[in-house]
């Protein structure tokens, strides 16, 4: 399900939310495969809305979901939501594992 979509300087789309299908369309990916019950996914869809620039999960063993997206005037992106995977790709992280048990979910971005 989408939550947030946000538009570059190109127009392109980025679009988040969360999916628990294994089959979600890939292009691109950072992670290619679905890890949890749930993950975050994100798409960048080109200016034409017909073309498939990006699209990956994002998420870890647990549940994740992403909520919000948004897109910097050098055409970052940003993603935003919560997990409750301990196994949730940290990289550049500024806390480096996750806070709590699985009942208990951390804020990604």
């Amino acid at each position: 399900m989408g939550f947030a979509i946000a538009v570059n300087s190109k127009k392109c789309a980025y679009v988040t939310g969360d999916t628990g299908s294994s089959d979600f369309p890939i292009m691109n990916a950072y992670q290619s495969r679905k890890a949890g019950s749930s993950d975050d996914f994100v798409t960048i869809l080109s200016f034409s809305g017909t073309s498939l620039l990006t699209s990956t999960y994002l998420g870890g063993g647990g549940y994740s979901k992403g909520g919000a997206s948004g897109v910097d005037a050098d055409n970052v992106a940003y993603v935003a939501g919560w997990t409750i995977s301990q196994d949730f790709s940290n990289k550049k992280a500024y806390q480096t594992s996750h806070g709590g048990n699985d009942v208990k979910t951390d804020i990604v971005v």
